[in-house]
């Protein structure tokens, strides 16, 4: 597992280095799903990989950012959008990766270095999502997940008066209110954990100031959420309130005046810093130098190639096979390959597109609306088998 460079993104080597990954992070998931033997953890830990990783992660982010922009604003577009969705989508495997193997504190102090990078990588990301420009975020899937809030309710008809419905995203799955009896959910539970270790349980010499006035003002806030219930199922959150009541009476609890004079040393992410010193005034160049590759006969083969193995390692067979353990008799749906729905209304789907097989739709009405919008990866996909299948 070696980083692949700038120059080879959208050749062979690049998508056969995306494939692998993409089966390192599926058996990845299904065996922590399992509580099984993490073999890929440990074969990233004992071979220092992880770093890799990052390093990885970055050059990804970076070229999003450089390159992915400068393609855009081009006014001729690229022929083909396969490569570009897998190179958006690898960052999304990287992360995903990561947070599975980094649940085991052996894989953690493998970072080095490194963590500093993705501690910033996390930092940015959540700042993309919250100071893009109107324009962008009209354009932008984040902006429709933060506007339509899938988390935390369904869609309506604003026709009709259907009352709003909360559910809840737990094990791959969407579950509706009425059928969790859960005083406290994972997610909840997550954030309530997070915050007492924060604050109570950091074990270092550097504590956080709550005495800071926009700070303290926030925590006070969480007082009428730590409700009788919710203290029976996590009793560690008693401690937590006894925190704030004491928070509440005195302005100065939980200051940290007494380390104010500490020297503070600040680790610079090197992998970002080296990246964009070495390709300064090089992404334009890098951007011409993808369109042509990707559109020529060895991108274009590379990327047909690249297709046929996501429809066979995405395939209903297949993920059935990968999860069968772990689903067997636990009714969850499979996060890799849940109930299919039309793109169009979002209802449950039980007819796919006769060329690729891949989209699935409610009925025909809806098909025929989806088409202009599916027709280019339907094209790369149904050419793609067509043309294994006559090799073969």
């Amino acid at each position: 597992m070696e980083l692949v460079k700038y120059g080879d993104f959208g050749l062979e080597r690049w998508f056969n280095y995306h494939g692998y990954l993409n089966k390192l992070n599926m058996q990845a998931v299904a065996s922590a799903r399992t509580q099984s033997d993490e073999f890929i953890k440990e074969f990233l830990v004992s071979h220092q990989k992880i770093p890799i990783l990052v390093h990885d992660l970055i050059m990804v982010e970076l070229w999003k950012q450089k390159v992915f922009k400068i393609i855009l604003s081009d006014k001729e577009e690229p022929k083909s959008a396969f490569p570009l969705y897998t190179i958006i989508y690898h960052e999304l495997l990287l992360a995903n990766l990561l947070e599975t193997v980094t649940f085991h504190s052996d894989a953690v102090e493998t970072f080095g270095d490194s963590v500093t990078d993705l501690g910033d990588w996390c930092h940015r990301s959540l700042c993309y999502l919250v100071t893009q420009s109107a324009s962008e975020k009209e354009k932008s899937v984040y902006f429709e997940l933060k506007n339509k809030k899938p988390w935390i309710i369904i869609g309506y008809d604003k026709s009709n008066t259907q009352r709003r419905q909360h559910i809840w995203h737990e094990n791959g799955s969407w579950i509706p209110d009425e059928k969790t009896s859960c005083v406290i959910h994972k997610p909840e539970a997550q954030i309530w954990l997070c915050l007492f270790q924060i604050l109570l349980a950091n074990s270092s010499s550097l504590k956080y100031d709550c005495s800071v006035g926009h700070r303290r003002t926030a925590l006070l806030k969480l007082r009428p959420l730590l409700t009788e219930l919710k203290l029976d199922v996590l009793p560690v959150l008693i401690d937590l309130r006894r925190f704030l009541e004491h928070l509440s009476l005195n302005e100065s609890y939980g200051g940290t005046s007494d380390k104010i004079n500490m020297c503070l040393i600040e680790v610079v992410p090197e992998i970002r810093e080296s990246l964009v010193s070495k390709y300064k005034n090089k992404w334009r160049k890098l951007a011409t130098l993808f369109k042509e590759q990707t559109e020529s006969n060895r991108g274009k083969e590379a990327a047909k190639k690249a297709a046929l193995q996501w429809t066979e390692a995405f395939s209903e067979e297949h993920l059935s096979q990968l999860f069968s353990s772990s689903l067997g008799n636990s009714g969850d749906e499979n996060p890799l390959y849940p109930t299919p729905r039309c793109p169009t209304c979002g209802e449950i789907a039980s007819k796919r597109c006769s060329r690729c097989r891949q989209e699935w739709y409610c009925g025909r009405e809806c098909q025929v609306k989806h088409w202009l919008k599916h027709k280019g990866a339907c094209d790369l996909l149904a050419e793609a088998i067509n043309s294994d299948k006559n090799s073969n």
